[in-house]
């Protein structure tokens, strides 16, 4: 998760800073679930899982694909280093 929400940031600019971070599995669980760039649908699917270890799994898998499109984003995709959004030709 931090290395996503790191990416994130990375791919809009910005810098990732944390001070608390959740440390048992069912708020990094909550956490992960609120923090994902994905529909709402699909954060109320993973928040209607059984257990914490199958909403895990399926967070995993998810952060898994993420992490590699902003990946890719981030090294690709550089932000204006102006105030212009469009080429100034």
């Amino acid at each position: 998760m931090r290395r996503y929400l790191r990416l994130l940031a990375k791919s809009n600019g910005m810098r990732f800073q944390v001070d608390q971070f959740p440390s048992n599995a069912s708020q990094l669980a909550i956490f992960s679930a609120i923090a994902l760039q994905i529909e709402i649908e699909e954060k109320q699917a993973l928040l209607e899982q059984a257990s914490v270890a199958e909403l895990l799994t399926l967070e995993d898998d998810i952060l898994a694909d993420e992490i590699k499109i902003l990946f890719v984003m981030s090294n690709v995709i550089q932000p204006p280093q102006d105030d212009f959004i469009f080429s100034r030709n």
